[in-house]
């Protein structure tokens, strides 16, 4: 090595050309050439150190390249080797920049001007390069492409201007122009493959993976992402792989492949977070805020929003703010708040003017006829549309165009326009084929039109070919927050099209559209189990899980009406879990179910009861009832009215306030009433159609699939004339037609041995249970295998998961709770078992891992849900179907301590005889009945259901 010369060693000339291709190859070779004991030399022993640097920093190890880069600039100019001291700071100037670190305004502009004066002309033109690079970082992409015209004259190195070309690229995508981007980066894609740069040829694909998602061209800007992705992984570039998974989440998302989408934000935001990238972080919020958005999560579409507006105000990042901004106001059109939408779009309009920047413009014209007809100014919505579509069409972004011609669509429907809404919704289906969130829109638009003009046929398809995309979409997010919200931006599409398959008199059609979109995530959950919470959120969860806690134990009357801390945390807890769930970790995504199989359905009924059942399904459709009847010979559909009436014998049959007064039959007892029961008689008239009413004596199996309040309902408690519906049939129920047939086909337990648990004392978080002891001691004497118990203090969270985790609950045929259960009204991830260290939350029970057996929850509130739309229902009944059960057997309502153990262990003695727990259940309650007495008053008896599979394996 030269001793003193400003010109570097040719081996470190040859290593760092290396760190520009294949920087993880070049690292080792730099750390020998610093280690070779003959490197003595101070200016030499510099240039080692300077070469060991910049590989590092080609290869992302910024934290690593930084003391050797200081450590060489010293060391030059202590020896007066300035321009190798400029090397050094212009590389520690890269490291800030790729860092989006501050203060690069000033300094990269003055570095060029030192390059210059040092005679180093290429250096300092490319130190301006990176300052538009700078520039398009900050949003400021007019900026930059007026520098890089100025300095292209001046670029003789092939490698500068493949860069020129690519950040030119870059200038113009941020500018609007996709395409002028996508043809330069091509160009500087091809240039740097002459080069043999396979490196910076995949930061061009990247880049241009980014051009063609504007264009919507998603096939190929995914292969672009996933090509520059492989480059990135084999020569492992830590923030380059992460910029990918973002990009790749966007693209995903638009797809509606959500799971996916997920999974790669997640990813990205974990390394970013790593790697401390603030903007980057804001840009994985952005991205998470689109998901919540389209799953018509708004409050948290928002929260998103906010969240990465402010990263990016503190990184100056001004580009990508406007677009966190024009988010924000989406959602706030969304929510209704127009006049904030109005005053937001205004002053972002006027700066995406200043700034000429055409795609953002667009988008935001767009939204503002999207205001204008909301608040109903259809003229001047319709001249913003259109000159929003015009906008779209010239930048070549079909999709935008698509955008407004499907509100222009819906607008025309609205206004009777078929004819003109037809040519809108023809012009978006082409364009929208791979974008499913528009696509069902466009088929359900399209469904109205045929409908309008009398083609029942064709609508019928069209609406089942929405639907199908809605319920593909839902089944993707394991939330049942989510999946509901999807399915609320869809209700008026279900209702419309059961509508028409009710006039269309086809029964069968009408109850496949019913269960098309009827706990879709259950259902998923039954495909395939929750994974264990990966190691990372472990501590998240817990402190979440604790303050849950500490939280339901306060005394209601210190909550406080405008108390919100307890639904902020919850809404906290339910974004870890669904990191949790769609996050790296996590396992694949499972096949999406397919839809009902009426026939097979039915084929497996008849397998396990014969030809001795009935199924009741039921469907709230907008005010009206609907109930497919079905039998082993056809299926019927009837109807009644979803009037005020049915409601209050629902709300009067099911909600807490009213439960004295109905079972104990206060109306008849005060002279209210002309007969007994008459209110439940009444209910039974609405609800059980006649044709299900002939075919009913105590042995026949009614399979019951409730809708909306009816999951609340004390079936067995309806009245028929004289009698109980539960003397009159063996009730069980189920979420689904599809989940029963799961759950039927789902294995049994390996042996017949039980876990019981119980708790009896809860310090001040709830009232004793004394009769819990003894409870165990009557089931275990009942039941024919042997019997493991956990009491009170061996009773614990932290027993049962860890029983659950080495495998152990799989092999019980029985797991029995007595303890006490409490479900919150709208807050049904509260919703939890007390147990002697804590509470187990809902979503801990359905990751339990239990293996076909049955659950038996002698508590309060085990079988109570909270209904979500598109009935997605959070109980700990459907958790523990969730986790694993066959059946689960739980209360309604709370049941006395000792009352519950008697029940019990009736139970128990009929299970053992009928080895069918819907049976034993109908045996237990009509024993009660016969014996008379006050455990013969429905209000002891009728709180106890079934829900899932019967049978146990004998």
């Amino acid at each position: 090595m030269h001793d003193s010369s400003a010109v570097a060693p040719t081996a470190c000339r040859r290593i760092r050309s290396l760190a520009e291709r294949d920087p993880r190859r070049a690292v080792p070779l730099a750390r020998r050439a610093l280690d070779q004991p003959q490197v003595i030399d101070p200016a030499a022993r510099a240039w080692a150190r300077y070469t060991l640097g910049y590989a590092l920093l080609c290869w992302e190890r910024f934290d690593d390249a930084r003391p050797h880069l200081l450590a060489a600039q010293v060391a030059f100019e202590a020896v007066g080797q300035a321009l190798p001291a400029l090397r050094c700071r212009f590389a520690l100037a890269l490291a800030d920049l790729t860092q989006g670190r501050p203060d690069l305004e000033r300094e990269l502009p003055a570095l060029a001007e030192q390059l210059d004066r040092a005679g180093a002309p290429d250096l300092a033109t490319r130190a301006r390069l990176y300052q538009a690079v700078l520039f398009n970082v900050q949003g400021r992409s007019a900026e930059a492409e007026a520098l890089l015209d100025r300095i292209a004259p001046l670029i003789a190195e092939p490698a500068d201007r493949a860069r020129w070309l690519l950040v030119r690229g870059v200038a113009a995508l941020a500018r609007g122009d996709p395409a002028l981007s996508a043809d330069l980066l091509e160009q500087a894609g091809r240039m740097f493959a002459d080069l043999h740069n396979p490196l910076e040829a995949a930061k061009c694909r990247f880049q241009l993976g980014s051009a063609l998602l504007r264009q919507e061209k998603l096939d190929l800007a995914l292969a672009q992402y996933r090509r520059a992705e492989r480059t990135f992984r084999q020569i492992d570039l830590p923030l380059r792989l992460a910029w990918c998974a973002k990009g790749s989440g966007l693209l995903l998302a638009r797809l509606g492949r959500y799971d996916e989408a997920l999974r790669a934000i997640l990813t990205a935001l974990q390394q970013f977070t790593r790697l401390g990238r603030i903007a980057d972080i804001g840009g994985c919020q952005l991205n998470f805020g689109v998901i919540y958005f389209y799953a018509g999560r708004w409050e948290a579409a928002l929260a998103c929003y906010e969240r990465a507006e402010a990263l990016y105000d503190a990184t100056d990042v001004l580009a990508e703010r406007l677009v966190a901004r024009r988010n924000r106001a989406i959602v706030y059109r969304a929510q209704g708040r127009y006049a904030e939408a109005q005053a937001l779009l205004a002053e972002l309009e006027d700066r995406a003017r200043a700034g000429g920047n055409q795609a953002e413009l667009a988008e935001i014209v767009m939204e503002q006829a999207g205001v204008l007809a909301a608040t109903g100014q259809i003229d001047d919505s319709a001249a913003r549309y259109q000159q929003a579509r015009d906008l779209f069409g010239q930048l070549g972004n079909l999709l935008g165009a698509a955008d407004c011609a499907l509100d222009q669509g819906w607008l025309a429907i609205e206004r009777g326009a078929a004819g003109k809404a037809l040519d809108h919704f023809r012009f978006v289906e082409p364009i929208v084929a791979r974008h499913p969130y528009h696509r069902w829109r466009t088929d359900y638009g399209l469904a109205r039109c045929a409908e309008a003009s009398g083609d029942a046929a064709v609508a019928l398809d069209r609406y089942q070919a929405a639907l199908a995309t809605v319920a593909d979409l839902r089944q993707r997010l394991v939330s049942e927050e989510l999946s509901s919200g999807l399915y609320a931006q869809a209700a008026r599409l279900h209702v419309d099209a059961l509508r028409l398959a009710t006039a269309q008199g086809d029964a069968a059609l009408a109850i496949e559209i019913g269960e098309s979109q009827r706990a879709l995530v259950l259902r998923r959950l039954l495909a395939a189990r929750l994974a264990a919470l990966p190691g990372e959120y472990a501590a998240e969860h817990e402190r979440l899980r604790a303050q849950i806690g500490i939280l339901l134990d306060r005394p209601h009357d210190e909550r406080g009406a405008g108390d919100d801390t307890l639904d902020r945390v919850l809404a906290a807890y339910g974004d870890l879990l669904l990191q949790a769930r769609h996050g790296g970790a996590a396992p694949p995504p499972a096949p999406l179910d397919p839809p009902l199989d009426l026939a097979g359905t039915r084929a497996a009924l008849i397998a396990a009861y014969g030809a001795d059942w009935t199924a009741l399904l039921y469907i709230v459709s907008g005010d009206t009832l609907l109930i497919g009847t079905i039998t082993p010979e056809r299926q019927l559909l009837a109807q009644t009215p979803y009037d005020a009436q049915l409601r209050r014998l629902i709300a009067q049959a099911s909600r807490p306030e009213h439960r004295r007064f109905t079972y104990r039959d206060m109306p008849y007892r005060l002279g209210r009433a002309a007969r007994p029961w008459a209110g439940l008689g009444e209910l039974a008239g609405r609800l059980l159609p006649g044709q299900a009413r002939e075919r009913l004596h105590p042995g026949h199996r009614l399979l019951i699939v409730p809708a909306g309040p009816l999951h609340a309902l004390p079936w067995a408690a309806l009245r028929l004339g004289d009698a109980w519906l539960i003397e009159r049939a063996v009730v069980q129920l189920a979420p689904s037609l599809a989940t029963w047939q799961s759950l039927a086909g789902r294995g049994h337990a390996p042996s017949g041995d039980a876990l019981l648990v119980g708790c009896s004392a809860f310090g001040e978080r709830a009232a004793a249970l004394p009769a819990v002891a003894g409870e165990l001691h009557a089931v275990a004497r009942r039941w024919p295998g042997d019997c493991a118990q956990l009491l009170d203090d061996r009773a614990t969270r932290a027993a049962l998961l860890d029983r659950s985790s080495s495998g152990e609950l799989e092999r019980y045929g029985l797991l029995h709770f007595a303890t006490h259960a409490q479900l919150l009204p709208a807050r049904g991830l509260a919703a939890h078992l007390k147990l002697w260290d804590g509470d187990m939350l809902l979503p801990e029970v359905a990751g339990l891992r239990l293996g076909g057996g049955l659950v038996a929850l002698s508590a309060c509130d085990g079988a109570a849900a909270a209904a979500l739309p598109g009935e997605e229902l959070l109980s700990l009944s459907w958790a523990f179907l969730a986790a694993g059960a066959r059946g689960v057997l739980a209360s309604l309502w709370p049941a006395d301590d000792e009352a519950a153990r008697g029940f019990m262990a009736a139970f128990y003695g009929e299970l053992d005889q009928l080895h069918d727990a819907p049976a034993a259940l109908a045996q237990t309650q009509r024993t009660l009945l016969a014996n008379g007495g006050p455990a013969a008053e429905p209000e002891s008896w009728a709180s106890f259901v079934f829900t899932g599979a019967g049978r146990l394996r004998a």
